[in-house]
């Protein structure tokens, strides 16, 4: 293994890397040799070793190895795509090295041959994320490649299929952008159910209002944003019935009339009646909606989080202002959410780019807040900012809430708290000056908020408020595993505690 390392640091073309890379693997693989028992990491670094010598993944390595010698293929892809498989070699050698490691730390006394794993190696799982990790970036380069090869992309939108007509505006009390659009696709039309005939295939058209987010870049950076985008289309695109899933259907993208912008387009769910949540929450002339009401609200943006999740992304973006509610004539209301900027696969390496605006920041895990963060991105930051959000809905008070001229203040009751725990800790005034001196805290804005939910929500109603620090507690969990991160368990959870929420009688009509 210590020559193959030698050769993975010489300056070979494409191909030589990904010939060293095999036989990385190879070397890898052969110390599964005298192991007698796998627990579930072993058995994942033999798939994935197994995957990578001789499956899918190396056939994929062979074809971008070869396809980077087509002139079509800028010198910036070709370098980029020469970093990745150099990045992933590495990756190897580092988790063989831990192999390594594991398997003399597993093996008991002298004469002991049974390498087994007691517990789970932490440096260990480290290493197989940063191949998975590795792995995405391999695959969305690939198919940019693909792309790039034959010369357009099934999600980029053309004049010919696809146009913005009128002005884009701003939903009120939202971060959300609407248009008008017209739509045209090739087709036939039956001239009815019981004739076999149809018409000659001709193109169909419609007029649609569409949700517009725009997505920049650094001229520099053009085509890694692009990859980015496919990606993450490719993915929402395999999520089924996006009516149930909380993720409206993206159209495709387009290139906005300035060089530095892409647009993401999406269908706008049932355009009858549609709003922002923090619109609806800060309509202080409507009547609050009853328990069961907003509880149904809660249980469709949980079901929406967890599409996402099992997406395999995080969307790092929730917050009232990019929730979009849609009622229909039922009065039956549906969450979908929008702002797509930040999405990115679970396992891809975080930026760890933070929120420094106090009107987002309170949406935001505490590690997560102010421009340099403390934790990459995890699922768990999405069920702290979920659970933010269920506080927000139940309580049906707006956390930013606006003044007469539509600019963004805090909510009172919430200041209020922050501001007590601030002078408790002695902090000094200048402290207390405005928002965004008062949210640098993250952790009083999170006891505030847990001071909220058990104490004001509790007292409306005990399940609901259970399920509100239920998220927390699992974001909470700061040390857990990439497996442990899964969201799916807690979630469920949380759906169990507002089912009970709705059928507890609290004795109250308006809660």
């Amino acid at each position: 293994m210590a020559e193959a390392m030698g050769v993975a640091g010489l300056a070979l073309a494409i191909p030589g890397v990904v010939s060293t890379m095999v036989t990385l693997v190879q070397a890898m693989l052969s110390r599964f040799q005298d192991a007698q028992a796998f627990d579930s990491q072993l058995a994942k670094y033999q798939k994935i070793g197994i995957n990578l010598s001789q499956g899918l993944m190396k056939t994929q390595l062979e074809l971008a190895a070869r396809a980077a010698a087509n002139p079509k293929v800028s010198e910036g892809l070709k370098i980029a795509l020469d970093d990745c498989f150099r990045d992933l070699a590495d990756a190897v050698v580092v988790a063989d090295k831990q192999l390594e490691q594991s398997f003399a730390r597993s093996t008991g006394t002298a004469g002991n041959l049974r390498r087994t794993f007691a517990g789970k190696d932490i440096a260990l799982e480290n290493a197989f994320q940063h191949i998975s990790a590795q792995q995405d970036r391999f695959l969305s380069l690939a198919t940019y490649l693909h792309i790039v090869q034959s010369g357009s992309s099934t999600f980029a939108l053309t004049l010919q299929e696809f146009r913005l007509h009128g002005r884009k505006e701003w939903l009120p009390i939202s971060d959300i952008s609407i248009c008008g659009a017209t739509e045209e696709r090739e087709g036939r039309l039956q001239r009815n159910a019981s004739e076999t005939t149809e018409e000659p295939e001709r193109r169909l058209q419609r007029d649609i209002q569409v949700i517009v987010e725009e997505r920049d870049y650094h001229k520099n950076q053009k085509d890694d944003v692009e990859r980015d985008i496919i990606s993450l289309l490719q993915l929402l695109e395999k999520t089924l019935a996006p009516d149930q899933s909380g993720i409206p259907r993206c159209l495709g993208y387009q290139q906005h009339k300035r060089d530095d912008v892409f647009e993401l387009i999406f269908e706008v769910p049932n355009p009858s009646h549609f709003q922002s949540l923090s619109h609806a929450i800060n309509q202080k002339q409507t009547t609050k909606p009853l328990l069961p009401r907003r509880v149904e609200i809660c249980k469709s943006l949980c079901a929406a989080v967890l599409s996402v999740h099992r997406s395999g992304l995080v969307h790092k973006n929730l917050r009232p202002r990019a929730i979009l509610l849609s009622s229909t004539t039922s009065e039956k209301t549906r969450v979908y959410l929008t702002d797509w900027t930040r999405v990115r696969t679970i396992q891809s390496q975080s930026s760890r780019i933070g929120e420094h605006k106090w009107h987002r920041a309170l949406y935001q895990h505490p590690r997560r807040m102010g421009v340099h963060v403390e934790h990459s991105y995890r699922c768990a930051h999405d069920i702290y900012s979920l659970g933010v959000c269920l506080l927000e809905i139940l309580l049906w008070v707006p956390f930013v809430a606006v003044d007469s001229e539509l600019n963004r203040i805090m909510g009172s009751d919430l200041k209020q708290l922050i501001g007590n725990l601030a002078r408790q800790q002695e902090l000094a005034e200048r402290y207390l000056q405005d928002e965004s001196t008062m949210t640098r805290n993250g952790d009083n804005v999170r006891a505030a908020y847990l001071e909220l939910a058990r104490t004001t929500l509790h007292g409306i109603n005990s399940h609901a408020s259970e399920a509100v620090i239920k998220c927390f507690d699992f974001a909470a969990a700061e040390h857990q595993s990439y497996e442990d991160d899964s969201s799916e368990e807690v979630v469920s959870k949380i759906v169990d505690d507002l089912n009970k929420a709705s059928l507890e009688q609290t004795g109250q009509s308006n809660n």
